[in-house]
C-alpha cells in the first residue's frame, strides 16, 4: 500500500484545532516551568553590556506576562548608574519585539510602574544608523504621568516642586558618543507649584516665597549637532503672579570621560548660550521675588497694565563667567 502527500497532510488539516491547543499548552507549560530566577544575571549583565556599563539593573523575582505582548515582569527592581542615583520600581515589564528580533535587529519595549511615582514605557531599537552611517540605537520614552515631587525629591533639588504631567522623548543614540545624540522632547504640566525653598548662590543661600502657576509649564526643544535648541518654553501664564518664555540654544555634548573612582562615565560639556527671555511681574508678586528681578537692571524693565514686563537677551561663553544681558523688543 502506497501514502500520497495529499494523504498525510489531510489528518493534520483535520485534527489542526487539536494539534493547535497541544501546541499553545507545551508553550504555556514552558512559560510556566522556566527557571526565570537564573535570568537574573544573565539580564543584568545583558543591560550593562548594551550601555558600556554605565546602567545596572538588579531585581529580585521575574516570570511570564502576556498582555499587553508576551514578555517578562520584573518586580522590586533598583536601577542604578554612574550619573544619577539609584531609583526603584515596584514592576518593570520586559516585551521583546519578536519580528525584530527574527530580523537581526533586536529591539523591545520596557514599562515600568511605580517608578518615583510615575509610570514610564520605553522603547528601544538597535540596528539603526546616524547621518554617518554608524550603528545607533532609537530611543522613545513616554511618560503620561510624570509626578514631579518625587522627582525633585530623589534627586536633591533645591526646590520643592509639585505637579503632574506628561513627558515624550525621541532620540537617536551612537552608543560610543563618537556622534552627538540626536534628540526631540516635549515635557507639558498642567499646573505646577513651587514651595517656600532655600536656593544655593555664590553669594550664599537665599530664602524665596512659594509660587503656582495655573499655567502650568511646557517646554519643547531638540538636541541636534552638540546643540540644546528651546523652540519653546513657557512657565505659567499672564494670569499668574509670574510667568516666564524663553528661546534659544546652549551648546552641549555628551563624551565619556574615565572618572575616577566610578570608571568609566557620561559627561555634560555645556558651550556657548544665546537665549532671549520675557517675564511677567504680576502686582501680586511676593517682594522677594521682586528684589531678585530688580537685580537685572532697570534697563531692561517696561511697566505694563498687568505689572512690569523684563525683555532681555542673555548670551556667555559658557556657564560660570558673568553672563551678557542686553534688551530686546520681542522674542
Amino acid at each position: 500500500m502506497s501514502f500520497s502527500l495529499k494523504d498525510l497532510i489531510q489528518p493534520i488539516f483535520k485534527y489542526k484545532g487539536y494539534l493547535g491547543l497541544v501546541l499553545l499548552s507545551a508553550l504555556v507549560f514552558f512559560a510556566l516551568r522556566f527557571p526565570y530566577g537564573d535570568l537574573s544575571d544573565l539580564i543584568s549583565s545583558q543591560v550593562a553590556e548594551a550601555s558600556n556599563n554605565m546602567i545596572f539593573l538588579q531585581f529580585k523575582e521575574a516570570g511570564p506576562t502576556l498582555t499587553p505582548r508576551p514578555g517578562f515582569q520584573l518586580r522590586e527592581v533598583r536601577l542604578s548608574s554612574q550619573v544619577m542615583p539609584t531609583i526603584e520600581s515596584s514592576t518593570l515589564t520586559l516585551a521583546p519585539s519578536w519580528l525584530s528580533l527574527l530580523r537581526g535587529a533586536p529591539g523591545a519595549t520596557i514599562s515600568a510602574q511605580g517608578l518615583l511615582g510615575s509610570n514610564l514605557s520605553l522603547t528601544w531599537q538597535s540596528r539603526r544608523r546616524t547621518a554617518q552611517g554608524n550603528p545607533a540605537h532609537r530611543v522613545e520614552l513616554q511618560s503620561p504621568q510624570l509626578d514631579l515631587t518625587q522627582l525633585t525629591r530623589h534627586f536633591n533639588s533645591p526646590l520643592t516642586l509639585r505637579g503632574l504631567g506628561q513627558l515624550e522623548l525621541d532620540a537617536l543614540i551612537e552608543p560610543q558618543f563618537e556622534e552627538q545624540p540626536e534628540v526631540e522632547l516635549e515635557l507639558d504640566l498642567a499646573s505646577l507649584q513651587m514651595e517656600s525653598s532655600r536656593i544655593p548662590t555664590p553669594m550664599g543661600p537665599m530664602d524665596v516665597s512659594g509660587l503656582s502657576w495655573d499655567g502650568g509649564l511646557r517646554l519643547r526643544g531638540r538636541l541636534v549637532g552638540g546643540e540644546l535648541i528651546i523652540e519653546e518654553g513657557q512657565l505659567g501664564q499672564a494670569s499668574d503672579s509670574l510667568s516666564l518664555q524663553v528661546r534659544g540654544r546652549l551648546g552641549l555634548r555628551l563624551a565619556k570621560q574615565r572618572v575616577p573612582p566610578r570608571g568609566e562615565t557620561l559627561v555634560p560639556e555645556w558651550g556657548n548660550y544665546d537665549l532671549r527671555f520675557q517675564i511677567l511681574a504680576g502686582e501680586n508678586l511676593p517682594q522677594d521675588w521682586n528684589l531678585i528681578l530688580s537685580a537685572l537692571g532697570s534697563n531692561l524693565r517696561r511697566q505694563t497694565p498687568d505689572g512690569e514686563r523684563y525683555l532681555f537677551r542673555m548670551t556667555g561663553p559658557r556657564f560660570g563667567p558673568p553672563p551678557q544681558i542686553t534688551p530686546i523688543d520681542s522674542l
